[in-house]
């Protein structure tokens, strides 16, 4: 017996022990992905049980019992990929949770304080995703949203910093009236203007963001009513977050490239191209004897056989007057490699006691590859809010943003610096600084004027400064937990000097001896939004509606002063007491709209939704019919939740079909418009012993009955979720019509006026659209996702009102005639020029060519005759140039391997023109001007008659006019271009840790690295049009400032 009983004792001693080795307790931390901070609030539970734990404000957390070590565990958190980890023998844990591939359970904001679920989403929206606010490192808001989403085409004036853009949401949707997007800030409205230069988004710092959310339907857009035809762009910044308080410290640095350079003759070719010509043509002045070395030998060679015994550049002097020997590469003296500087500083929390703050600091510099050019911006926000009892919370936005452009930035001039580096003859002295002729070295013909480059970017100073200071007030107070008033405030003044001086030995100021302007102006916004939510579930049903009354008024200051007639320059931009001439021109304006909205939302099982909404909107733009009202109604149907679709359950996560039908307006013309005003004249009479200044009637005629511009569109959407939403397709097929055109109309010249405003013709908008989020694998170490778009948009000129055509002339100058039209039937950013037919090789097609403006030579371009009447005229125009592109897309691909990320993003645009109206200057021989290498051989002679391009004696481009445009400066604008490459590395919190740092992280991020295009200039992505002409003829290339390539190091460092 007792043998037994020390048996039994044993082997309950040895199940004890095993037991003891099969429990653990288990403690740890889950963390975010992508940032490395603590999730606070992660549920883990023991899985087969109920038993577990959530994690603390640092997300950490501790199993209070202990854990059999062949069990599992479940992290979930809302927004976050749940994950399963089997325990082991590990009794410490760091989970890191991917973000939830299910895009229906994104928010997405439409303004107003709304926020809706995109499952119950029945507009078309757009959301920048995640993987791009985080690994962009943009200068300018608007880098983020560049082919980011499906029907939202942006185009950069060119590549300086800080650039202006013309932003198109589902196509140009006016010809006169403003085409750019309503930008809604924190739920204050701005309108943008296509027609400035510098970007309008330059104060905001794009750290600041939390969400940009795009919409684009009518349906969506009619709740904002004013400027909403052409789109609504939502930015929500940052708040503070639930947990311990937060600090980040973000810095990239990095250096930029020239990122496409000309091939032009180098010094030492284009003396060896300008021998050639010389023998070819027998110019004797180059030569001064036979058999003696000519002027362009001796440039081209320091030393050539059997004259080792003379001094070339003695003769050159002497004999020639040429003392640059050595030549100039222009390009080179005006260009530098370029900077980037980006500093962002952050302090943010959450507490229990209902306090929410961000606050930061921002510091941007950016120099430009022009010599004297360049960014920066200083940025700071104060984002509070406070919940002051159970029912009311205030909360405060301030941002103070200074912006500072130097440079000739829009500088698009056909004979700008830019142009000059390319063309001006290489021989020609530095300081020379009016191209004059030395010696037999010269620019002379009809070619680009000569000037200095490097001098007229040196000397010439032009600098816009901005300040802006923007304060928002957010009241909310919830006697229930589902009604609610609220009111929001905004109050945004700026001021803004651009300062401007350039010398009189330059060509543009030598009639008035130098000029310098000062251009201030003073802009204050004020925005008031009381309004009333009611939020309300009644079992399956539910409420969603709001109404807003909303005021704004914008009132303006500006004074703009030029200088001229300078005695002494001495002091340069410093020099206006010696000016004597002196004209002041001050302006004002007050604009006032009031609107009256109203939104309601009603949902059924979160599957049959039905939105509507109503805005009267009235606005001081307009004198006698200012009211507008703009209705809309959207339904959506999620099919998935059907019964009829549970045998899809398994791979069919969501579908969902949308409908929306909405009327928006557009008031965007010039202040005033439609008010019989007048103008000072620079006509000035002598009364009472002095000159008095004239009045003068105002260019423009009044008309008093100008209304909205109204569009009114369809779309239909298809929304399709597969495997868990890991593939979610969204697809949207939409028609837009705007009629009453706000038309700028040429009057004849009997009227004694150049134009009038009136309501007038149409314009049609229609397209498809294709947005796809992808997460290809995910695993626990490698996750791979991808966001691609696509969009197709077709325009339409519908009606002129009668007229057969409007005309704009934006290269030809005086009385050339019109090279962009507007006809019913075509879209807009249609070019009009002439079609080339080659050169006239010989004199057997000279003799059977036509006749045009003056007699043909041979080697000289032909031209078709369109209409046979022996001349090449105004009837000769047809169509040459489609500058809109067929589609236009990006994809980004997001890559996640242990602590590893990395990130590519490319864009293009497809099947748009862009008119190279630098050719005008590339292809004239006739002039000193330096030539591209790809066209020296291609040069038609007589002992070379089969060849491409016009020969040296060409009378300019072409003889009829200088400035037509014309077939050969058409160019294909299609592009593909890789935007954003980011490699990252989250250094392992437990190196950074023992220093109290929650994370750092390393990055090297590319920017423009490559470009894929078919085009012989700088860069296909410009346009140089000025004022309305932009919105007009998209795609035109003159003198554009060249982009650059960068390459950045930055360090994320958060506490």
């Amino acid at each position: 017996m007792k043998k037994i009983y020390n048996y039994l004792c044993t082997c309950l001693l040895v199940w004890l022990g095993c037991t003891a080795t099969l429990h653990a307790q288990v403690k740890g931390t889950v963390l975010d992905s992508e940032t490395s901070e603590g999730l606070p609030g992660v549920s883990i539970l023991i899985k087969g049980t109920t038993k577990g734990v959530t994690t603390d404000q640092n997300g950490k957390f501790q199993l209070a019992t202990d854990v059999p070590k062949t069990s599992t565990l479940i992290f979930s958190y809302i927004g976050y990929e749940k994950q399963e980890v089997e325990i082991g023998n590990q009794t410490e844990l760091t989970i890191t949770l991917q973000a939830a591939a299910n895009t229906l359970e994104e928010v997405v904001v439409s303004g107003y304080g709304i926020e809706t679920l995109r499952k119950d989403v029945t507009g078309a929206v757009s959301k920048i995703d995640k993987s791009t606010l985080q690994n962009t490192a943009p200068v300018n808001t608007t880098e983020l949203l560049q082919g980011r989403a499906a029907g939202v085409n942006i185009i950069s004036n060119d590549g300086s910093p800080g650039a202006g853009i013309n932003i198109n949401i589902r196509g140009a949707a006016s010809i006169s009236a403003g085409t750019s997007p309503l930008i809604v800030i924190d739920n204050i409205p701005y309108l943008t203007s296509a027609n400035d230069v510098f970007n309008p988004l330059a104060a905001l710092n794009p750290n600041d963001i939390e969400s940009l959310d795009i919409l684009k339907d009518a349906s969506a857009t009619a709740l904002y009513g004013v400027g909403a035809t052409n789109g609504v762009i939502v930015i929500t910044t940052k708040k503070g977050k639930k947990g311990k308080p937060r600090i980040n410290f973000t810095v990239n640095e990095g250096i930029g490239t020239f990122a496409n350079r000309l091939n032009v003759l180098s010094p030492q070719d284009y003396a060896l191209y300008r021998a050639e010509i010389s023998r070819s043509y027998a110019q004797n002045q180059f030569i001064l004897s036979p058999g003696f070395p000519g002027m362009w030998e001796m440039l081209a060679s320091p030393t050539i056989e059997g004259f080792s015994d003379v001094n070339f550049q003695e003769v050159l002097q002497n004999n020639y007057g040429v003392t640059n020997t050595d030549g100039n590469d222009w390009l080179n003296l005006i260009t530098q490699n370029t900077r980037k500087r980006i500093y962002n500083f952050d302090f943010s929390g959450a507490n229990e006691l209902g306090t929410s703050y961000f606050a930061s600091v921002g510091y941007t510099d950016e120099t430009g590859v022009l010599i004297n050019s360049g960014f920066r911006r200083l940025s700071a926000r104060l984002n509070l809010d406070q919940r002051l009892s159970k029912f009311m919370t205030v909360g405060l936005r301030l941002q103070y943003g200074n912006t500072a452009y130097n440079g000739l930035i829009g500088d698009w001039r056909v004979d700008n610096a830019v142009a000059q580096s390319v063309f001006l003859n290489p021989f020609i002295n530095r300081d020379n600084i009016t191209g004059a002729p030395e010696g037999l070295i010269n620019n002379g013909g009809q070619g680009v004027g000569p000037e200095s480059p490097e001098y007229r970017l040196q000397q010439t100073e032009l600098t816009r400064n901005q300040d802006q200071l923007q304060g928002t007030v957010n009241l909310s107070i919830k006697p229930t937990d589902w009604f609610e008033l609220a009111f929001t405030g905004g109050f945004i003044p700026e001021n803004t000097t651009r300062n401007f001086f350039v010398s009189g030995i330059l060509r543009e100021a030598s009639n008035t001896r130098g000029r310098a302007e000062i251009d201030a102006e003073r802009n204050i916004r004020w925005n008031l939004q009381p309004r009333i939510a009611i939020n309300k579930s009644f079992g399956d049903h539910k409420i969603n509606a709001t109404m807003v009354y909303e005021l704004r008024k914008n009132s303006s200051n500006r004074v703009y002063t030029r200088y001229e007639q300078f005695s002494t320059e001495v002091l340069r931009e410093f020099s206006l007491g010696a000016a004597s001439s002196i004209i002041s021109i001050p302006t004002y304006f007050d604009i006032r709209d009031r609107s009256y909205i109203a939104r309601a939302q009603y949902d059924f099982k979160s599957k049959y939704i039905l939105t509507a909404s109503a805005r009267i909107d009235e606005s001081s733009r307009f004198v006698s019919n200012r009211r507008g009202f703009f209705p809309a109604v959207s339904a959506a149907w999620n099919v998935s939740d059907e019964k009829f679709m549970d045998f899809s359950k398994t791979y069919l996560s969501a579908l969902k079909l949308r409908v929306g039908y909405g009327i928006t307006g557009n008031n965007q013309i010039p202040i005033n418009a439609g008010l019989a005003l007048a103008n000072l004249s620079t006509v000035g009479y002598p009364f009472n012993d002095a000159v008095a200044t004239a009045v003068a009637t105002r260019d423009r005629f009044a008309n008093p009955d100008i209304t909205w511009e109204t569009t009114e569109g369809r779309n239909l959407g298809l929304d399709i979720g597969l495997f868990n939403d890991k593939l979610a397709i969204s697809t949207n097929l939409y028609r837009n019509v705007t009629r009453d055109l706000l038309l700028d109309i040429q009057l004849p010249a009997y009227s004694a006026f150049d134009n009038a405003i009136k309501n007038m013709g149409s314009i049609r908008n229609q397209g498809l659209e294709i947005e796809v989020q992808s997460t290809n694998i995910q695993s626990n170490t490698f996750t791979w996702r991808t966001n691609f778009n696509i969009a197709w948009n077709r325009n339409k000129i519908l009606s002129l009102g009668g007229q057969p055509e409007i005309g704009f002339r934006v290269i030809g100058t005086g009385s050339n005639p019109n090279d962009v039209i507007l006809r019913v039937g075509q879209p807009l950013g249609v070019f009009y020029g002439t079609i080339q037919d080659g050169l006239i090789n010989n004199d057997i097609e000279r003799y059977n060519s036509t006749p045009k403006v003056q007699d043909n030579n041979t080697g000289e371009f032909g031209f078709y005759d369109l209409n046979g009447d022996g001349n090449i005229d105004r009837e000769e125009y047809v169509p040459i140039a489609y500058t809109l592109p067929k589609h236009t897309g990006g994809i980004g691909n997001t890559f996640n391997w242990k602590g590893f990320d990395l990130y590519a993003f490319l864009r293009w645009s497809f099947g748009n023109d862009v008119v190279n109206n630098n050719l005008n200057r590339a292809h004239y021989l006739r002039g000193d001007n330096n030539l591209q290498y790809n066209i020296v051989d291609q040069i038609w002679n007589r002992q070379n008659q089969d060849r491409n391009y016009q020969s040296y004696f060409a009378i300019y481009t072409t003889r009829v006019g200088a400035t037509f445009s014309r077939s050969e400066m058409v160019e294909d604008g299609s592009f593909l271009r890789l935007e954003t490459l980011r490699l990252g590395y989250n250094i392992p919190a437990k190196f950074t840790k023992q220093y109290k740092i929650e994370r750092v992280r390393i990055n090297f991020t590319g920017q423009n690295l490559f470009l894929l295009s078919r085009y012989s200039w700088y860069d296909p992505e410009v346009n140089a049009a000025r004022g309305q002409n932009r919105q007009l003829a998209p795609g035109l290339d003159q003198g554009s400032y060249p982009r650059s390539k960068f390459y950045m190091l930055g360090l994320e460092i958060g506490f």
